[in-house]
């Protein structure tokens, strides 16, 4: 049975996309994860459980972000990539892991590119995140925005890191190194 199992988990990773690059420069990393956000967003299996997550909301957005949020952060295991190799695993191949053993490992950019892609798929646009932590020299963790309207009718932007099961809805990292991907233009703190 155990390798039966580990015969179909490595069947589903072997479909994943790898990228195999040593060093991204700053936005690099976060560009690609944006556009694999587009085009995973429209994706039959990422569409069909961005809606069946969000079926009980009503068409709040509060609500419907709060739940992708909450079903990622349930289903999804932090894990470091190997050093020099950045592995980025597709959001179809992510809910196919979780519907086959009811959770998915790996780090923050897949788990980005899953929560970002069902935000989309479910109408709500999302902008990448990426930061410098503990003094690091390079861009080395990514979380993500999204465009909702609150409760009081009003467009703002929510943050949204799946990364760690502790992380709360609206949580933000406090870093002053930050670069934000998407919505049209790219901002940048330091």
């Amino acid at each position: 049975m155990l390798s039966t199992q580990l015969s179909q988990i490595s069947n589903i990773l072997d479909n994943a996309v790898v990228n195999e690059q040593h060093m991204y420069k700053p936005a690099e990393l976060g560009v690609h994860v944006a556009k694999l956000i587009t085009k995973y967003a429209k994706n039959h299996l990422v569409i069909q459980q961005a809606r069946n997550i969000v079926r009980d909301c009503g068409g709040d957005e509060e609500c419907e972000s709060n739940a992708i949020f909450q079903w990622v952060k349930s289903h999804v295991t932090f894990t470091k990539d190997p050093d020099n190799y950045e592995r980025v695993v597709t959001p179809d191949i992510a809910i196919r892991a979780i519907k086959a053993y009811g959770y998915f490992a790996e780090d923050c950019d897949s788990i980005t590119l899953l929560l970002g892609s069902l935000l989309k798929a479910a109408g709500m646009p999302v902008k990448i995140v990426m930061v410098r932590t503990d003094n690091n020299k390079q861009y080395n963790h990514m979380y993500l925005k999204v465009l909702i309207l609150n409760g009081n009718k009003k467009a703002e932007f929510i943050s949204l890191d799946a990364t760690y099961k502790n992380n709360v809805y609206g949580w933000e990292y406090p870093s002053n190194n930050k670069i934000e991907i998407g919505r049209r233009k790219h901002n940048v703190n330091k």
